[in-house]
């Protein structure tokens, strides 16, 4: 069977209340990133009524969630949910992960490990990379031992605004105010 781990890492640093305040941070600014998205799709389309906006609002799914596993004192987080989340999309991730604090942990082993497929990595590192494929499967295996889902091995910690944390009035108003005013600009 094989066994696929993505946006996975390693919290570096900490015991559980670091990681709880790490994660909450994350959390802010992934709630940051949805307003921003509210933002912009309410300038970009028109809502005859603000309660158009929120069933808009209400239809779109910006469900998130991370999975926190411990194994030997150290603390493993898994991202679901959001594209948002990864290094890709995310500066403040990207930027957990260049300053140390988040260390990717991502596991594949559904064929060779990636290292040998890419041309950039000199074949001198492979015992290296090969000695980190194997401690990243044994932690992973002993995580998953027991054959659970992510939710049933590790302390789930929900991700999902609502429309507390974001002032959606404001997004609305602000937008349509601009919009307007956009609107009265000769081209």
């Amino acid at each position: 069977m094989s066994t696929k781990i993505y946006n996975a890492y390693r919290v570096e640093g900490g015991d559980f209340p670091h990681v709880y305040r790490v994660l909450n941070q994350i959390r802010d600014e992934y709630t940051k990133m949805v307003a921003e998205f509210m933002k912009n799709v309410v300038t970009h389309k028109e809502y005859p009524s603000y309660s158009d906006f929120l069933d808009t609002f209400e239809d779109m799914d910006f469900e998130a969630s991370v999975v926190v596993y411990v194994h030997e004192n150290k603390y493993y987080i898994q991202f679901f949910g959001s594209r948002y989340l990864t290094p890709e999309k995310s500066d403040y991730v990207r930027g957990l992960i260049a300053e140390g604090k988040l260390v990717d942990y991502h596991y594949q082993n559904q064929s060779d490990p990636w290292f040998y497929y890419d041309d950039t990595i000199d074949s001198s590192r492979y015992d290296e990379l090969e000695a980190e494929y194997m401690k990243r499967e044994h932690v992973w295996d002993e995580i998953f031992e027991d054959d659970k889902s992510f939710s049933q091995t590790g302390v789930v910690k929900e991700f999902k605004p609502s429309m507390i944390d974001i002032d959606l009035y404001s997004i609305y108003a602000g937008a349509r105010d601009a919009k307007k005013v956009q609107d009265t600009i000769p081209s």
